[in-house]
This record gives C-alpha cells, structure tokens and sequence, in this order.
C-alpha cells in the first residue's frame, strides 16, 4: 500500500481513536454532573419533608396544652351551649359574651405562641362538621360552617382523634395541628365540645432550610384550590396569579416573584421534576414537587393542591463542566493535528494524553467527592450511606457524635449489627424486619419515628428515620440514612402528657385520668378477680378553711393531705382528685380489711397533722368510705356510688371516721 494512503488510513483510524475518547469522556462528564444535580435535588427534597414533618408535630403540641386548660374547657362548653340555644351560627348575645371571655383567656398564650414559634393562626370549631365559633388571628370572623372545606377538622370533631396535615381555610393556608377538646362533668362523664387548631406558615420554615442548606424553597398553590376556599379580602395583594398560574403561598428569597412573572415555567403533571433555568447570566437548578394537602394524604389518587419549588444557583458547577469539556476538546485536537506530523510520536503521545485524562477525570471525581462531602459534614442530622450488603458506605460527623463511634469503626461494617441490632426494650431486631433492608429489597423510600439506636458505649436513644435508595444508571446500589436524635420531643410530649393527666395543684392525677385508671382496673379485675377497694375521701368542713383562713391556705391544706395520703401509698396505688376537697384512692389487690387498715392510718395521720398559716396552724381531719370490686360491676360508675354511699355515712355520723359499704345487694338502699 502507498504510503499516503498509509498516512491517509492511519490518520483516519487515529481521528475514529480520539473522537471516540473524547466523545466517551465528554458523556461521563455529562453524567457525574447529572448524577451529582439529581443526588443535590433529592436532599433539598429530603429536607423540606423533614422540616415539615417537625412543624406538625410542633403544632400539635401547642394544641394540646391549650386544649387541656380547664378554664378554656369550661369557656368552649358555655359557648357551644350558647350557640346551641341562640339558634346556631354565630349564636347571640351570650355567645358573643362567651366569645370575648374566651377571646381574653387565650390572648396571652396566643400572643407567645406567635412570637416563640410562629403561629400566625388559632380557631376554635363546633362539631358536628364544623362551626367557626372563635377565630383568635381573626376575631371579628366567626359563626360560619366550613363542612365539606376543612375536613381534618371535620375528622377530628367526629372521632376525637387528634391530627396534623396541610389544608386551607376560609382566611389562609398553612400546616395545622388539631386537638379534640373534651370536658368533664361533675359526674364523671367526659364529653366532647368540639376542637382546637393551631396552625402555621411555611415562611419561618423555609427561611430556616435557606440559611442551612444554600438553596431557595417556595410553597405554590393552585389557582382553583385558593379561590374556591380563601375569602376574597383574603386573597387580595399577598397572594396574585403569575406566570406560572399559581398563588405564592411562601417564598425564602424575594427574587421568585420577579422570576416566576418573566419566565414561564414547565407545566405540572403532578409528578416531581427537576430542570435547568437561565436567569440573569446564572443557571439555576429548579425542583417542582406535588403538595399534598390533609385529604390527599389519606388517599394519593387526589390531585395535589399545589407544589414546592426548590432551586439553586449551579453557575459555578456548570462553568467549571463546560469549562472541562472544552479542555478535553481542545487536548484532543491539539493531539490529532500533532499526529499528522509524526505518526509514531502521535501514539506515544496519546498514550500520554490518555493518562492524562484519566488523571483528571480522578480529579474531578475527587472534587465531586469533596463537594458532596462538604454538603454531608455541615447537615445538622446525621446522614450515612450502606451498600446492598448493609455495610456503611460513609457517614458524617452529626452521626458519629450522636452514635459515639469513630469512622474507622463504621465504614465497612454492617450498621445494623453495629447500631440498630435490638430494639428500645432489648429484643433482637431481625435483619428482614430493618426498614433499610426493606428499602434496599424493593426500593421504596420509607420513614418511621420509632426507631431505636445504639451508641458505642451501649446506651440507646430514639431516632426519626428516612431511608432513601441510592440508584445508579437507575440501579439500587444502596441507601442513604437520615436519622435525628428525637429524644428531646418524646420528652416534650411525655411532659405534655403528664400536665393533660395530672391536678395542677396538688399533683394527683386529675379526675379524667383517674376514671381512666378506675375503668382499666375493673378490667383487670373482672379477669383475674383479685380482690380490690376503692376509697373515696371528702375534708371535713373544708369550706370553714377557706372561709377563715382564705383559700391560699385551703390550697396548702389540700397540698399537705396529697403529700400525707402519698407518703403511706405504695406504688400501685393510685390517689385522684375528683374536685374541690373531695379525694379518691384505688386500691388494687387490697381486700376489706387491708383498705379499712390503711384508711384508719390515713385517717389518723391527717387528724395529726397541722398546716402553717399566717394567723395559726391550722388542723383538719377526712371522712372516708370504702367500697369493693364485684363481679357484677357493670362499670366504674356503680363501684364511685358505693364507694360514695358510704363516705355520706361517715360524714353523717359525725365525719373524721371510716366506713366500709355495707355487706349485701341492698347496700344502695340503706
């Protein structure tokens, strides 16, 4: 063959060599960059569910410790029957009344739940359905029905369940809290009066996520969702439809309103996307994901009501990747035109290049590593990653500390046999029932907040958990873990528990729990029929207290009979106030005799004791009855009568005595 077309042939089998390389390293490029974009994308979305999920819970807390205040009970009772005997609706004159009392009672909470953290919205509704009866955020707003418009309000008023989700109303959207309020009546019987809702914006939220994490969270709502809701004076100035045909709900950065007015955004098909934008000589990654509101996450068939936009500046990311391509092109053309002029140096120096290149695509995964890297060690939860085998890929320092272990003792171990391998009470935590397995098995992203951890030094704490897949060319390679310590929240609605339970004042538990204990002993008993009594316990002449000495000194007088009737109980024993001076003590496996001993030492002791007042101590003395579990007990109710029945005998004979029911069916009728 001539040797120009050797040259001919060899120059064209060397172009064929270096379009491909460089076609080749041009798409891996292409696809780190994509990778690490959608890895970013799906953080910031991990993030946002996060963050809400906390502000939930959050309003639901201070839900409940509203709802539990006696004073608003009892205010929220007289209003509805207000309501009930003016004809309905926003009801008359006393309604109105009953309406500014409660108005007053609740304005200091209001005023601090605004400031501390962020409610912009307080309602209290009437069931059935759903009846405004006070609108604190806006109380000159009221009397009118929302059936059919605010249905987790409806749901809560129907099955006095509390409830957490995002939903519109009449004056403004938000995430809400809502708490059934119940009261109860002198006879014990607990009633339902309708619900309380706390409620809040995105705005603080998404605020918070900017700082932390660089990037800008808007909350957008669809025109026909707000308009068929909202009313109109509502809807005027802040919210307006834009060029997305959409309402702005909530906005981290004042720019996106500008933006989305100029730039038509791709329409929504009720699935996540994510896409480049060019604006003002930057290029922004933009995420779009479906908002669900409280019924659409009962049932995923709903439309959404509209979406969370996500985005952030990848200028710099792109620059220094197109700035890279450009290299690798010119390299390889700079190689081409130097192999015209000599063909076997041409193959040294390709060879060369070729390592150069591989050199720099390390490179440039190592900076792509750094990066993200960079991302993991600032995020304020714990994040690590595992491989189809659940051994850890990476973790990051929030997760170390929180789990008390180096690195070196993490990464290529399995983290389930390292932290998760038993649950809170001890009992071993099988492989297959781990929802990171799950995740890894099928793919599902998954979120449960009754995990458990282990540290190194074997203490364990409880964890909120997001397992997400980790794909790669759309194959699972593994999972990512976010995890938070939440201890800190289980002891705040232990807490919130302990004060809906508990007498303010004297520290037993309050009437509504007592009965609750009183209905699960009977239980207890009519299985197992161990013997147990029940006292009830009444002051002798209490209101003469309070008469002469004042009721600061009656309180310290029902506060030393608590600290008195405590100190000779055992732990099983459970001591109520039922109200005023009047007292109950459950017995559980505690026969007549047995009750009727510990009633004469109670007895004994209170008459012994004296009670510090200003003037002079004061001395007092209990009237107490006792009655016995049957097996014909039908409830709580009949075992309170006799347990009753016989505290009116001691008090009619003489008070400051014990009496036991009396023996026989006809113990009621005597």
């Amino acid at each position: 063959m001539h040797f120009r077309a050797i040259t001919w042939l060899a120059s064209g089998l060397l172009l064929l060599i270096f379009t491909a390389i460089t076609l080749l390293v041009w798409r891996d490029h292409e696809r780190e960059l994509q990778a690490q974009l959608d890895q970013d994308a799906k953080r910031l979305q991990t993030a946002f569910e996060v963050a809400v999920g906390n502000l939930e819970q959050q309003m639901l807390a201070l839900a409940s410790l509203l709802a539990a205040d006696r004073e608003v009970q009892h205010l929220f009772d007289e209003g509805r029957a207000a309501v009930a005997s003016e004809g309905g609706g926003a009801g008359g004159v006393n309604a109105k009344r009953v309406r500014a009392a409660l108005l007053a009672r609740v304005e200091p909470q209001w005023h601090y739940m605004q400031t501390r953290f962020g409610v912009r919205q307080l309602q209290f509704h009437l069931g059935p359905g759903v009846l405004s009866f006070l609108r604190v955020h806006a109380p000159e707003r009221y009397g009118d029905r929302m059936d059919g418009l605010r249905h987790i309000i409806e749901d809560t008023n129907r099955d006095r369940q509390p409830r957490a989700g995002f939903e519109t109303g009449r004056v403004q959207s938000g995430l809400r809290g809502v708490v059934p309020v119940e009261i109860t009546d002198a006879d014990g019987t607990i009633r339902h009066i309708g619900s309380l809702e706390a409620g809040t914006a995105f705005t603080t939220q998404l605020g918070l996520l900017d700082r932390q994490l660089g990037a800008g969270f808007a909350v957008l709502l669809k025109p026909e969702h707000v308009e068929s809701s909202v009313w109109q004076e509502y809807r005027a100035g802040a919210r307006q439809r834009n060029g997305c045909d959409c309402y702005l709900e909530a906005s981290s950065r004042p720019e996106l309103k500008e933006w989305m007015e100029q730039i038509p955004f791709p329409a929504f098909r009720e699935h996540a996307r994510t896409w480049l934008m060019p604006y003002r000589g930057s290029t922004l990654q933009v995420s779009r994901l479906p908002l669900r509101d409280y019924l659409g996450t009962l049932d995923a068939r709903r439309a959404s009501v509209g979406s969370v936009l996500i985005w952030r500046d990848v200028s710099a990311l792109i620059e220094r990747q197109r700035y890279s391509q450009l290299t690798l092109a010119a390299e390889a053309l700079i190689g081409y035109i130097i192999a015209q002029f000599a063909l076997l140096w041409l193959l040294r120096d390709t060879h060369r290049r070729w390592r150069l290149q591989v050199k720099k695509k390390a490179n440039a995964l190592n900076e792509s590593e750094a990066r993200f890297q960079l991302l993991l060690m600032g995020l304020g939860e714990g994040v690590y990653g595992v491989d189809l085998k659940g051994r850890a890929t990476f973790i990051n320092p929030t997760a170390l500390r929180m789990l008390g272990l180096d690195a070196d003792e993490v990464l290529g171990r399995d983290q389930h046999l390292l932290f998760h391998h038993h649950h809170a009470d001890g009992g071993p935590y099988p492989h297959a029932d781990c929802p990171i397995t799950l995740t890894m098995t099928d793919g599902q992203t998954r979120h449960t907040e009754e995990e458990w951890f282990w540290r190194g030094d074997g203490s364990g704490f409880p964890v909120a958990l997001t397992v997400t897949p980790l794909l790669k060319n759309g194959i699972r390679v593994g999972a990512v873990v976010a995890f938070q310590d939440i201890s800190e929240r289980q002891e705040l609605a232990r807490q919130l528990r302990l004060l809906a339970s508990t007498d303010s004042l004297t520290g037993a538990h309050n009437r509504r729990h007592f009965l609750q204990l009183l209905e699960q002993e009977l239980t207890r008993y009519q299985r197992y029929s161990e013997p147990t009594a029940l006292l009830m316990l009444d002051l002798d002449h209490f209101k003469q207290v309070n008469d002469q000495f004042g009721h600061a000194s009656g309180d310290k007088v029902l506060k030393a009979f608590t600290a008195c009737a405590l100190r000779m109980l055992r732990r099983s024993d459970q001591l109520g106030r039922l109200g005023g001076e009047e007292f109950a003590i459950l017995l559980p496996d505690t026969d007549s005799q047995g009750a009727h001993e510990l009633a004469e030492r109670l007895r004994h002791a209170v008459e012994e004791d004296e009670v510090a007042s200003d003037s002079e101590s004061i001395r007092y003395s209990v009237s107490i009855g006792i009655a016995l579990f049957h097996h014909d007990d039908g409830s709580a109710d009949s075992i309170l009568a006799r347990a009753d029945h016989a505290l009116y005998r001691a008090k009619h004979a003489g008070r400051n005595r014990v009496e036991m029911e009396p023996a026989g069916a006809e113990a009621l009728n005597q």
